[in-house]
């Protein structure tokens, strides 16, 4: 999540603010990082998700996502749109 609010505040924006607004979201949030399962699970969806176009970090958030049952809140819902596990925020 944090990369997509940073991509946004930046579209958005500028990199000035970007960078602000990411170093006081990295001091506010708890960041959780995966481990290299976690890995290892986002590229495996990446290679074996037939006709997705999703990247790697999209497969970190699919993966993260399940992990903690937390939404998803994304700028574009398309990426997350085959997965009818996981529950979008918006």
């Amino acid at each position: 999540m944090l990369c997509e609010v940073h991509k946004l505040i930046q579209r958005y924006t500028n990199s000035i603010l970007a960078q602000k607004a990411l170093f006081e979201l990295g001091e506010a949030l708890d960041i959780f990082q995966l481990d290299e399962g976690g890995i290892q699970d986002a590229m495996a969806l990446v290679v074996t998700t037939a006709q997705w176009q999703g990247t790697l970090q999209d497969a970190s958030i699919v993966v993260i996502a399940r992990l903690l049952d937390v939404n998803i809140w994304t700028l574009d819902y398309r990426d997350f749109s085959r997965f009818q596990d996981l529950h979008l925020w918006n």
